[in-house]
């Protein structure tokens, strides 16, 4: 059993529709996921947007387990990203690519990296983005680099006595290993982690890591809205979910140079979108017990604003909401 986890398949939160068409469409609204977050209600079309407010001290660091982070780009300032991992498997298969392991070959980290700490289109804009590569360039890879990366991160998290947040944009079929290991980061260690629910049109409970969120549990699960306040298709769902951030037709960052950008929909934009609000939480509270996290971010998000159909209904209708903390 130990042998078939280990060599399971963990991939991107893949979209089943993929948005690099809607861009088009979207491209005058590229920040409504700030400026929802930053009001209780749908936006507006033809309407002043609500400013997003943050703090410029941001004394922590948010850990993004994916495809890498392309740390030059013009979204990040100088030393903002820092290359903490690559795991085995992902080195392995990269090892022959242009610029060696070490490098984002897909745009998928890049992207969620943007959207948790990037200058333009990030929440938690002076964050210190850890880089923890666990999938190649295709978007793939297994569950031994995933608890790689997890063990990588919550140690180094540890180690260096800085508030610090996990974000996991990724997903798998359930697996024990993954599942107990996110439990004793958080409960044990103290460092919350934040997953994306999925992008398979089914229960969240059924995917790791998001099997970990939902009421009596300890991590935070996020599903996705789009711009109109309704919950996509493609999105998972269930009771699983805390609550739902922006993840449709999301503008961020992308690897494929040091000025280029996308536009796509799906879990994995919706997680970091909750990582930067924790991230804006600790610093400025002081707050980082994972418990006192959770129940803030739940607790302060508003209800019954996502339309979600009768087949999704066990999905807890909460939509995050950020604010000036200080």
């Amino acid at each position: 059993m130990e042998s078939v986890e280990q060599n399971g398949v963990v991939s991107v939160a893949r979209p089943k529709s993929v948005c690099d068409q809607c861009h088009s469409v979207c491209s005058a609204f590229e920040n409504w996921g700030l400026a929802r977050i930053s009001s209780k209600d749908v936006l507006p079309d033809n309407s002043t947007w609500p400013p997003y407010s943050y703090e410029k001290e941001m004394d922590v660091d948010i850990y993004v387990l994916d495809t890498g982070v392309l740390e030059t780009h013009e979204e990040f300032e100088p030393g903002q990203v820092r290359w903490g991992l690559t795991a085995t498997d992902a080195a392995d298969s990269d090892r022959l690519l242009e610029f060696g392991p070490d490098y984002d070959y897909n745009g998928h980290g890049t992207h969620v990296a943007g959207t948790a700490a990037g200058n333009r289109f990030g929440v938690a804009k002076n964050a210190t983005v850890i880089a923890v590569k666990v999938l190649n360039a295709s978007g793939d890879g297994t569950y031994a680099d995933l608890l790689e990366g997890l063990i990588f991160a919550a140690t180094n998290a540890s180690q260096s006595g800085r508030k610090s947040v996990i974000n996991l944009s990724l997903s798998a079929p359930w697996s024990a290993s993954v599942q107990v290991l996110v439990i004793r980061i958080i409960d044990d260690m103290g460092i919350s982690v934040l997953s994306a629910a999925g992008n398979e049109d089914e229960e969240a409970c059924s995917r790791s890591p998001a099997g970990n969120g939902g009421r009596g549990r300890s991590g935070i699960t996020v599903a996705a809205s789009n711009r109109d306040d309704v919950i996509p298709t493609f999105s998972n769902y269930g009771g699983c979910v805390d609550l739902f951030a922006p993840g449709g037709c999301i503008r961020s960052a992308h690897s494929s140079c040091d000025s280029c950008y996308r536009t796509w929909a799906g879990t994995s934009m919706s997680a970091p979108h909750v990582s930067g609000v924790v991230a804006r939480l600790m610093a400025a509270t002081g707050i980082t017990e994972p418990v006192a996290i959770k129940a803030w971010i739940t607790g302060t998000a508003v209800a019954d604003k996502i339309t979600i159909p009768n087949d999704k209904r066990r999905t807890p209708n909460l939509f995050l909401q950020s604010r000036c903390f200080k």
